[in-house]
């Protein structure tokens, strides 16, 4: 049983996992001062519209269990653990303001790098265009799947990252793994498309 959504703080009849987490997290929020990231191990709350109102930041142990609550495919990742009897992770990082720009999704097809896409691909970046930087950051991105693909435990599959290209004042970019999910429809292909196999030509594309 979950708290309504406008409650700010647990109470007495809550349950006793309820309040053994919120402490838990409140012992991590106290050390971060600009908020926090909380997701399963499965995905992040990124489908709720509370999480996307706060730009995924949650600065009390309250607003991250709200996301988690207002999330579908949480609670739906949450059903089928229990269903299976799998443990549950909830993962909490300090939060970081990423520039959508900068989320690249990278498809490893056998260990080789078949794509890269730009992971706002719906036009939710308006006024923005890569192709300065389009060369430099596919670079970096191939660079950086050296080290992915050799530490991967399957040959295939479809990871996100985070590439920092900074100010454009000439410091080099750094990449970041972000997230990893399974290769196949299951997760958004993005700018290619799974029912065309042959398009994954190892192409980086992005919205011009």
């Amino acid at each position: 049983m979950t708290p309504p959504l406008w409650r700010e703080r647990l109470v007495a009849s809550d349950t006793e996992g309820l309040h053994s987490l919120a402490a838990r997290l409140q012992t991590v929020v106290e050390g971060v001062e600009q908020g926090v990231f909380v997701r399963l191990g499965s995905g992040s709350p990124k489908d709720s519209a509370l999480f996307r109102e706060h730009g995924g930041c949650a600065r009390t142990p309250m607003m991250a269990l709200k996301f988690l609550q207002t999330s579908p495919r949480t609670r739906a990742h949450l059903s089928r653990f229990l269903e299976l009897g799998h443990p549950v992770h909830l993962f909490v990082r300090h939060w970081v303001r990423i520039p959508p720009w900068q989320e690249f999704r990278c498809f490893m097809r056998n260990r080789r790098l078949v794509g890269i896409s730009q992971l706002a691909h719906r036009g939710d970046t308006p006024g923005y265009s890569l192709a300065p930087r389009a060369e430099e950051i596919a670079r970096n991105i191939q660079d950086f799947f050296v080290g992915v693909a050799r530490a991967s435990h399957v040959g295939s599959a479809v990871f996100d990252v985070w590439c920092d290209t900074g100010a454009g004042d000439g410091a080099p970019a750094r990449v970041w793994l972000l997230d990893a999910n399974p290769w196949g429809p299951a997760s958004d292909a993005c700018l290619f498309d799974w029912r065309q196999p042959e398009g994954f030509d190892g192409s980086f594309r992005y919205l011009k």
